[in-house]
């Protein structure tokens, strides 16, 4: 009966890792993308540049902070929230967007994203980001 009981809660928690796509199998670790702890204590900011259906957009600065908070500086200042392992979406007070397929970190020095808006015209940005530190 015990060996029953062990296999249960092994079942358990491997199912619990698993949850929102953040399992030991996902291999992105989100606070290694974090300027700072907060906008006071900004350690850094990315500089990144874009295109949208082949098109180049203007070059931009975008920040995220472990509080959940975040700048850009076409949008302004903007709340996130993590939607699974590798996305995230943001709410400011000119644009909701979603933010997927996350990768790099500040030690690596660069920042690979495809964003998609709420802006009925504008279609979806790819970025990349180097990395300024203060």
């Amino acid at each position: 009966m015990n060996g029953s009981f062990v296999k249960i809660i092994i079942v358990a928690v491997v199912a619990l890792g698993a949850v929102g796509g953040c399992g030991n199998d996902c291999g992105f670790n989100l606070s290694a993308i974090l300027n700072g702890p907060s906008s006071i204590q900004a350690l850094s900011q990315w500089n990144c540049v874009g295109s949208r259906d082949g098109q180049s957009v203007p070059e931009f600065v975008i920040q995220f902070f472990g509080d959940g908070t975040g700048f850009n500086d076409a949008t302004g200042p903007f709340t996130y929230n993590r939607t699974g392992c590798r996305s995230l979406s943001y709410e400011s007070d000119t644009e909701d967007a979603i933010i997927t397929n996350l990768q790099g970190s500040i030690p690596s020095g660069i920042l690979i994203f495809d964003q998609s808006s709420t802006v009925a015209d504008q279609d979806g940005i790819q970025g990349a980001c180097t990395t300024e530190f203060f």
